[in-house]
Parts: C-alpha cells; sequence; structure tokens
C-alpha cells in the first residue's frame, strides 16, 4: 500500500518554513505499513483553482484529486477489509498531530520567558 501526501499553503514556498506536518505524516504511515510513494505542494490561487507545483518527479495538476475516485474507495474498502480502522488512524494522527504541536509550542513559550529573563536581568 501505498500514499501521497499533497501538503496546500503559499507559506510552504518561502525558506521560513518547514513542512514537518508531511514529515509527521510520513513517519505515522510507515509507521503502519503504508509507504509514501510521492510528497508535493500545492498553492490556491483561488477558492477554486490551484498552481501546479514540481514535487520530485512529480508533476500535480489542478483536477488530480477528483481523479481516480473509484479506485481510492476500493483502497479505503481493502483497507476495512484489512482490520484498518481508518476513523481510528485519523483520531490517532490527529491527536498525536496536537500533542506534537502542544509541546513545540510549549517549548517555544519557555525559551521566550528564558530570553525574557536574560534580557530583564
Amino acid at each position: 500500500m501505498q500514499a501521497e501526501i499533497i501538503a496546500v499553503g503559499s507559506e510552504l514556498l518561502t525558506p521560513d518554513r518547514i513542512d514537518t506536518n508531511s514529515l509527521f505524516l510520513t513517519q505515522r504511515l510507515n509507521h503502519l505499513g503504508i509507504a509514501v510513494a510521492r510528497n508535493g505542494e500545492v498553492v490556491p490561487k483561488s477558492s477554486w483553482e490551484v498552481t501546479t507545483l514540481r514535487a520530485g518527479d512529480a508533476n500535480l495538476r489542478a483536477n488530480a484529486v477528483s481523479e481516480g475516485v473509484a479506485e481510492a474507495k476500493a483502497v479505503m474498502a481493502g483497507l476495512a477489509e484489512a482490520g484498518v480502522d481508518f476513523h481510528d488512524v485519523t483520531a490517532v494522527l490527529e491527536r498525536e498531530g496536537v500533542d506534537a504541536f502542544a509541546a513545540s509550542f510549549r517549548d517555544a513559550l519557555a525559551t521566550i520567558e528564558k530570553r525574557r529573563a536574560e534580557v530583564s536581568g
């Protein structure tokens, strides 16, 4: 089984941002035995259009989400038949993602507090 991760957002095009969400999802999917075949980003031009970007050897297309719907449904059915509860997987990924974000946020606040204390002496 393989997956493709598509991250959406213009902030991913700046050197100040690292797509840690895709890295996190890749790690969790790999843990579940699902290989990530491709990872790419798209940037919305409007609520209905996307700009295509090159992601490794894959070219993402604006209509890619509407393609392969029947195949995707078959994959989801196969996952269910194999005993994979997609809603449980989603809940675990969401919970772990929120926990990881909260930990990073607490670390950032602790660093700010430490620097504030250093500056105010």
